[in-house]
């Protein structure tokens, strides 16, 4: 199950391949762990299963409510590619005032993922805390 926080939920059968650092890339950040990258797709369901929302709502909701400050276009990447994955729909509105924007809402598929995540991080949660023991054993 451990194994299951490696895969990318958009992309659920892409495993998880490890960074390799270049000598040459002193200044190159390696990317956001997948089970991390994971979690915040699964914070951005979260957000727009409580209501149907548009992307920069979803980055100020990730702060107050998750203390996530992820980048803007990370956002906007993920927010792609859960639409490509039938997890979430998008319908363009046109408000009174202000460019139109994208609005998000879950669908079934979304939700059942949400339900199965929530199942697996209940699993792991035990496993997680032996880990934090082990690294924190003198």
């Amino acid at each position: 199950m451990f194994v299951a926080m490696f895969v990318d939920i958009e992309h659920p059968h892409e495993h998880y391949k490890p960074y390799h650092h270049h000598p040459h890339h002193k200044d190159v950040e390696p990317p956001p762990l997948p089970p991390i990258r994971g979690l915040l797709s699964l914070a951005i369901l979260c957000l727009i299963k409580q209501k149907p929302t548009y992307g920069s709502q979803v980055y100020q909701d990730l702060k107050e409510k998750f203390g996530l400050a992820a980048p803007r276009p990370l956002i906007y990447t993920l927010l792609r590619r859960l639409e490509k994955g039938g997890l979430v729909t998008s319908t363009w509105e046109i408000p009174e005032s202000g460019p139109a924007r994208r609005v998000y809402r879950i669908t079934e598929e979304g939700l059942d993922i949400l339900k199965d995540a929530a199942v697996k991080l209940r699993e792991i949660i035990p496993l997680i805390e032996k880990i934090i023991k082990a690294i924190e054993e003198n």
